[in-house]
């Protein structure tokens, strides 16, 4: 018989055995029924806790404004909200998107504020804090620029002499950025993809990378049809990439979390995905006309 298992009663009888004095004995038997309760009391609640986290099925994401993937504005939230919730749904979890500046979204899930954050490219920096979700979408950043402007480009330096309209703190390509950087194109410097749309139309800039999908939806916001079906974007990408659910290695739980999620995901595959003109009314609906 040992500790664990020993009744609280046996062990006073067992004072009468120990061959030592009456205030050592006292003390002795005061030890053996601390430790036993400690012993006891640990496998209790270690099984609350986990039975805890186990019951605890809501789960908050962060993500910033990137339509037509993620918009506040929307009953689901954007494209990729959409997808994110069906995956957790399948494997019996709900999930609450917070809507912060695209930093402060970071920042809460890698400091553990929040279970993870949408949506994010995988980079070397940001791998020693997350852990990354199988892709969630594919996206592609082009050029966009009027039907009536030509130019070819394989490298940064073939768009010298170009007026090229970018959005302040945005993180395009490193070969573009460093182009950037070093002052070797003209860039003229904005806040938001839709200035630099109606730049463009208006001939103040010529062309301005932005992904492919959130080009076009947000033409066929802010431009009537017509105007809108005078853009275009160029065939060869800046940049090509997964965007992924990312959740911070602070969390002991994040690591089963991505699992379950990755497991909703394949679920939920064979079904239709939200595209990017769902929801948008159809007297609004630019075509999308193929690449140059």
């Amino acid at each position: 018989m040992t500790f664990e298992t020993l009744p609280v009663t046996d062990i006073f009888t067992m004072n009468q055995t120990f061959k030592c004095s009456s205030g050592s004995g006292q003390i002795l038997l005061l030890f053996m029924i601390v430790l036993s309760s400690i012993i006891w009391s640990f496998p209790v609640q270690a099984d609350q806790t986990l039975q805890d986290v186990r019951s605890e099925k809501i789960l908050t994401i962060t993500t910033g404004l990137w339509r037509p993937f993620t918009n506040q504005n929307k009953k689901n939230g954007g494209i990729a909200c959409e997808i994110v919730r069906k995956a957790f749904g399948e494997m019996g979890f709900q999930v609450n998107f917070k809507f912060v500046p695209w930093k402060r979204a970071f920042e809460l899930a890698k400091f553990g504020k929040a279970d993870g954050t949408i949506l994010w490219r995988r980079t070397a920096e940001r791998e020693v804090h997350f852990l990354y979700s199988k892709a969630v979408l594919d996206v592609s950043v082009v050029f966009f620029h009027m039907k009536d402007f030509s130019f070819q480009w394989k490298t940064p330096k073939d768009l010298a002499g170009i007026r090229i309209g970018t959005i302040i703190g945005f993180d395009y390509d490193p070969a573009f950025n460093r182009a950037v950087a070093e002052g070797n194109l003209l860039v003229d410097e904005t806040v938001s993809l839709e200035q630099n749309l109606r730049k463009i139309l208006a001939g103040r800039i010529d062309i301005s990378p932005m992904e492919k999908e959130s080009g076009y939806y947000t033409l066929s916001q802010i431009l009537p049809k017509e105007q809108a079906s005078l853009f275009t974007h160029h065939a060869t990408p800046l940049n090509a990439s997964t965007l992924h659910l990312i959740m911070p290695k602070v969390s002991k739980e994040s690591h089963s979390l991505i699992q379950i999620f990755n497991q909703g995901l394949e679920k939920t595959s064979s079904t239709k995905k939200p595209t990017v003109t769902d929801g948008i009314p159809v007297k609004n609906k630019a075509p999308v006309p193929p690449p140059r």
